[in-house]
């Protein structure tokens, strides 16, 4: 009579269990690999907005923008309200953020530009002229808010140099990896 190891029938357990991880895997990347991005997308700006809320930036410098107008780009509207639920609103909020009329402006004005690229194209020229728009109607919330025209100006120079900073470093490459994955 031969004796089985117990080492034995770990490995083949662990092996069973570990092949179940990697076809559910592969069926997620396979199926759903349009949604990845999308996740990813989310995920990163979450985290951005959370730290920046926690920190107590005086200046919005989160990638809700740009991820937003891709977002729009290849998913639609109804999957932008879904990212800014869970990529902006809500890290913000946990991280100390309020939700006051200025933040529904401002996902307003979000809508606006993301609109813009989405029914032309996530490239520059155009974006620029998105981020253009969104710094404006910045400037001009920060101005109503009574911060004064030092604030709205400085508000305006951040919110376009950091937006289209992000445009002009990644734009292409993260279009690129959503044109593979979506």
């Amino acid at each position: 009579m031969e004796m089985k190891s117990p080492l034995l029938s770990l490995r083949k357990k662990q092996l069973a269990l570990f092949s179940i991880y990697a076809v559910v895997a592969l069926f997620f990347f396979l199926f759903l690999k349009s949604l990845v991005f999308f996740f990813f997308l989310t995920a990163l700006t979450a985290v951005i907005a959370f730290a920046i809320n926690r920190l107590r930036s005086p200046f919005d410098v989160s990638p809700v923008l740009f991820c937003g107008v891709l977002v729009m780009h290849f998913y639609g509207p109804w999957l932008l309200a879904v990212f800014w639920l869970f990529g902006s609103i809500l890290p913000s909020v946990l991280g100390g953020g309020s939700a006051g009329i200025a933040s529904f402006i401002s996902l307003l004005s979000l809508l606006l530009a993301s609109s813009l690229v989405f029914l032309t194209t996530p490239y520059l020229p155009f974006v620029l002229v998105a981020v253009a728009v969104y710094s404006a109607m910045a400037f001009f919330i920060t101005l109503l808010l009574g911060s004064g025209r030092g604030n709205a100006l400085a508000t305006f120079f951040v919110t376009f140099g950091v937006n289209a900073a992000y445009f002009i470093a990644l734009g292409n490459v993260v279009i690129d990896l959503g044109n593979f994955l979506a």
